[in-house]
């Protein structure tokens, strides 16, 4: 009797994607934040925790060739969960 050798091979694979992430996009500084990176264009998607839409920012996105999604946080109080 042969033995036979049954080799597996798992391929992994990365993605080079790099997203980001920002809390309290609503506020001027997150806000500015995500318009910076909608001009640079460097990390996609972009994905925003906020209380309210933003849809000027999610028309800048569009416009720019951006993915921007948002996911509405109705209170970000850690004590109201």
């Amino acid at each position: 009797m042969k033995a036979r050798v049954i080799a597996t091979t798992r391929e992994i694979v990365m993605s080079d994607t790099t997203a980001a992430l920002v809390l309290g996009a609503s506020g001027s500084v997150g806000h500015a934040l995500v318009n910076e990176l909608v001009r640079v264009r460097s990390l996609t998607p972009i994905i925003t925790l906020v209380r309210r839409s933003q849809p000027a920012l999610v028309a800048s996105a569009r416009a720019a060739g951006v993915t921007l999604r948002e996911v509405i946080v109705a209170s970000m109080d850690a004590h109201s969960a």
